[in-house]
């Protein structure tokens, strides 16, 4: 077999190596659910990404979104893994939180939030577990099903998230985020 393949004239041979490949990828890995954001579908075949690929997201961010003060903090990524806290306050009391993880997950990522009320008792039962699969990424955005991470400069981010409404379909929330400086 390996005789055969160098048969071929070099360019022939990457093209070959390139068409199996590609068939390799399902033609639809994910659908688009809203303006930015994705679907992961059962023929997803996530991208190759390690945690160093979102390290930009360390750090604390708050902003607005969901009608109220949003704020996430993200870990450095340690051990194959990132975690994340949120809150969203309106009023001066806290509405919600939730806890995140982004790990690896075979040679990809994924993204793991359990939601929690004010006083931490689960939204979700207790097996429930949110899990987001990588779709796509580039240096300055990050795909996961149902959640677009942007990096829109050195110290801003937005944040789009498909929220299903009570009809099946799915609506667009933004998050316009500033990344806080650290207090010396």
């Amino acid at each position: 077999m390996k005789q055969f393949f160098l048969s071929f004239s070099a360019p022939a041979r990457l093209l070959l190596l390139l068409s199996a490949q590609l068939a390799a990828f399902p033609a639809v890995a994910q659908r688009l659910l809203t303006d930015h954001t994705y679907l992961a579908t059962d023929s997803l075949v996530a991208p190759y990404a390690t945690v160093y690929h979102m390290d930009w997201i360390a750090g604390s961010w708050t902003g607005s979104g969901l009608g109220g003060r949003s704020e996430e903090i993200w870990s450095d990524p340690v051990g194959e893994s990132m975690m994340g806290m949120y809150r969203l306050v309106k009023g001066e009391k806290p509405v919600f939180y939730e806890m995140m993880t982004i790990r690896q997950h075979d040679s990809s990522l994924i993204m793991l939030i359990r939601h929690y009320q004010p006083d931490l008792t689960p939204m979700e039962n207790a097996d429930t577990v949110l899990k987001l699969p990588l779709i796509k990424y580039t240096k300055s955005e990050v795909y996961f099903s149902g959640i677009t991470f942007w990096k829109t400069g050195k110290s801003s981010m937005r944040i789009f998230l498909a929220m299903r409404q009570p009809g099946g379909e799915y609506r667009e929330t933004i998050f316009q985020y500033r990344k806080v400086k650290k207090k010396r």
